[in-house]
């Protein structure tokens, strides 16, 4: 199956494989697996909708088009037998002109291209809906969707009450939630830029939780504490969600210092830990602990060269969670208007992993793209965020493995590598 569709601007056709159109003029895609909602063929044409039709070891999934694409192909019609009548001479009555669908203030992008997949859609004279009542439909169905999709409100439930995070959040929070809400201390592991310790941050608001967040264990003594030069006791982050509860948040954990991380696993283990100074402490009932880190513990990669081995038992004492970059908080980041450079990032990635380039374009990244895209420019952009350090031969075999080389920051890629 297939469906032809077409470019309202330059009239280029193209056809696109494994789809088709119900009766109600749905399109579909016949698909096995759909990673983070997004159709990868022709996916700077096609956008899911999300809807599931259901089907046997392949699933069709509604998908509308993006602006700019319309299809060629018309809804199949069903036979059905009609009784012959005699028509009666009418009065020749004018067509009301269809009423234009309005744009929601701070619609989705997603939600308007549905309104724009069914705007052309035409209702039968014996169809018990009017034009006019289903736009009207569709422009509700589209703020109801834009508002839920906006909200995007958490809700979870711990001993402790009830508590809701607002915000996009990546598509593991809430099984981090969860663990940490059992007991089960968490390494969170993935690329640079991620969002790992926004995500344990936003995981200690989720619970009720004090957040207590400390860098690279270089010294063991960041755990310890220390006692000053008068006999003080210097407490510090260790010390205070280990005594009076809390989330602690080491980051880059896969840099700490070895005696550290024995120190940590003998806490953890034991729920018990003899500071300087104010002698043995008992674990507080409600001290957790989530470390983050670029790989998963096991040393050094060609990418991160600074990154050493973790200690057995600490590794066997956490629940590994790999965080990968999450679509959505992608698309929060670059808006609404700017949602092309998420389709640019994720073709580029695709590209240097086939091209075995080692290359990092990270949410940071995409709010530069974005947020100086009016001030320097696009080609400064891409040289100054993508391809700094890199030869023309590399930038070129990047260039060469997009998917879709006729967008705006794919011909700046270009230029970079002339």
């Amino acid at each position: 199956m297939a469906i032809k569709i077409k470019n309202a601007t330059t009239g280029e056709i193209r056809e696109i494989k494994n789809t088709g159109m119900t009766t109600e003029g749905n399109l579909y895609v016949l698909a096995q697996s759909l990673p983070g909602n997004r159709w990868r063929e022709n996916n700077h044409m096609c956008v899911l909708t999300g809807k599931d039709f259901g089907g046997g070891s392949y699933t069709k999934y509604e998908f509308t088009l993006v602006e700019g694409w319309e299809t060629t192909t018309t809804a199949p019609t069903r036979a059905r037998k009609v009784q012959p009548r005699v028509e009666q001479p009418q009065p020749k009555q004018e067509e009301p002109q269809p009423q234009r669908v309005q744009p929601v203030d701070n619609v989705d992008a997603t939600a308007l291209m549905i309104a724009q997949a069914l705007k052309g859609l035409k209702v039968q004279q014996e169809s018990p809906i009017s034009r006019e009542e289903l736009q009207k439909l569709i422009a509700e169905e589209v703020e109801r969707i834009s508002s839920k999709m906006k909200k995007m409100e958490f809700e979870v439930k711990s001993e402790k009450g009830t508590f809701k995070v607002d915000g996009v959040q990546h598509h593991k929070f809430q099984d981090v939630c969860t663990l940490i809400a059992n007991g089960v201390d968490v390494y969170l592991y993935g690329p640079a830029g991620t969002g790992k310790s926004d995500l344990a941050v936003n995981v200690a608001k989720a619970l009720g939780l004090q957040a207590y967040q400390i860098g690279a264990v270089k010294d063991v003594y960041q755990l310890r504490g220390y006692g000053d030069a008068t006999g003080n006791y210097v407490p510090s982050s260790f010390y205070h969600a280990f005594t009076e509860g809390g989330l602690l948040i080491i980051d880059e954990a896969d840099a700490m210092d070895s005696e550290a991380s024995l120190e940590l696993n003998g806490a953890m283990a034991q729920r018990t830990y003899d500071f300087p100074i104010v002698g043995n402490k008992q674990a507080h009932k409600d001290f957790h602990v989530i470390m983050t880190g670029n790989t998963c513990g096991t040393g050094a990669t060609e990418e991160y060269t600074g990154r050493q081995m973790l200690d057995a038992a600490l590794l066997n004492r956490v629940f590994l969670v790999e965080i990968d970059y999450d679509r959505n908080i992608e698309e929060a980041i670059a808006g609404e208007d700017m949602k092309d450079v998420v389709d640019f990032v994720h073709d580029l990635r695709d590209a240097a992993k086939a091209a075995n380039i080692l290359i990092v374009v990270s949410y940071r990244n995409i709010k530069q793209l974005r947020q100086l895209c009016n001030v320097v420019g696009i080609d400064t952009l891409i040289q100054g965020c993508i391809t700094f350090g890199m030869g023309k031969d590399e930038i070129n075999i990047l260039y060469n493995g997009l998917s879709d080389k006729y967008s705006r920051w794919a011909k700046a890629l270009k230029k970079a590598a002339a």
